[in-house]
């Protein structure tokens, strides 16, 4: 049975699929329900073009000046339960017009703020189209742990120019009782 962040997730995901669109990101801006973009605008500024057409779920095209203290592509993973041991994972058919290594995490919301669990993997993606994953087992004092929360997944993008091409997405979770109840190797 699919984790319901995941779930959650890839509906997001798979309704960017079925559109053919273009337009210039805004600060906090969906480009469908679940997916949005934010950067900071007090030290830089970004004009994001995207574009979804077939073949291609999202080009991402941007020119940055200044130096923004983030800009980060985000996907909701909606509410949900984390534990220690459960595993998130993104997979990713991506290009670069440059190699780079996008760094992640998990922001969740919780009563006294919004909390922030670094993911221990970054994804790493080449000039050339390549498959690119990127897992974290969650620790039991990550931020995304124990209760149920709602949950976003931020991917931090360069903070200079840069185009990336995302022709195929995917968010994984793997529960730790599931891990735990798998048959050993051998």
């Amino acid at each position: 049975m699919s984790h319901s962040c995941e779930t959650f997730a890839n509906r997001a995901i798979e309704a960017l699929a079925t559109l053919e669109t273009e337009g210039e990101a805004e600060v906090d801006g969906r480009i469908v329900a679940g997916i949005h973009t934010t950067w900071d605008e007090m030290e830089g500024s970004v004009a994001l073009a995207y574009r979804s057409e077939p073949e291609t779920l999202l080009r991402l095209e941007a020119k940055v000046s200044g130096q923004p203290r983030w800009l980060t592509f985000n996907i909701d993973l909606g509410a949900g339960a984390f534990a220690a041991g459960d595993v998130i994972g993104l997979v990713a058919d991506i290009a670069s017009d440059e190699d780079c290594s996008l760094e992640m995490f998990v922001r969740s919301a919780t009563e006294t703020g919004d909390v922030d669990t670094e993911l221990s993997e970054a994804l790493s993606v080449s000039s050339g189209r390549s498959v690119a994953t990127a897992l974290h087992v969650v620790a039991a004092d990550d931020g995304m742990a124990r209760a149920d929360k709602f949950h976003m997944l931020g991917i931090r993008l360069p903070k200079q120019h840069f185009r990336l091409d995302i022709r195929g997405l995917r968010v994984l979770v793997r529960p730790a009782a599931e891990a735990s109840a798998a048959p050993a190797a051998g």
